[in-house]
C-alpha cells in the first residue's frame, strides 16, 4: 500500500506504475494538531536561528525545492521583506535544498 497526499500525486504515482488498487490518498498527509504542540518556545527557536524576537516568521518546508516551490517562496519573500523588513522566511530542507538556494 502507497500512501499519496493528494490526487495530483497519486495520478503521478499511476503514470510511474503503481497499482491505483494500492494506493490511498490522504489528502495534505499531515498532523493538524503537531504544529500546534510546541516542543520548545518561540524565543528559544528564534534565538537559536538568530532571528529577532520581533520579527514574522515565515515557514516552509522544501526538501524537494521545485515541488515544494522554492523559487516561488523565495521571491514572494522578497516581495513582502521590501514591505516589512520584520519578515523572514525559513526553509527546512536537506543538503538538495541548500544546493539549491546556495
Amino acid at each position: 500500500l502507497t500512501v499519496a497526499v493528494s490526487e495530483h500525486v497519486r495520478e503521478k504515482m499511476i503514470g510511474l506504475g503503481c497499482s491505483p488498487h494500492r494506493i490511498c490518498t490522504i489528502h495534505n498527509g499531515i498532523d493538524l494538531e503537531r504544529p500546534l504542540s510546541a516542543v520548545r518556545p518561540r524565543t528559544e527557536v528564534l534565538d537559536a536561528a538568530s532571528i529577532p524576537r520581533h520579527a514574522g516568521l515565515l515557514l516552509l518546508f522544501g526538501w524537494e525545492p521545485i515541488v515544494k516551490g522554492v523559487d516561488t517562496a523565495l521571491e514572494a519573500a522578497a516581495v513582502v521583506t521590501q514591505r516589512s523588513p520584520a519578515a523572514v522566511l525559513g526553509i527546512v530542507g536537506t543538503e538538495r535544498l541548500h544546493k539549491f538556494v546556495g
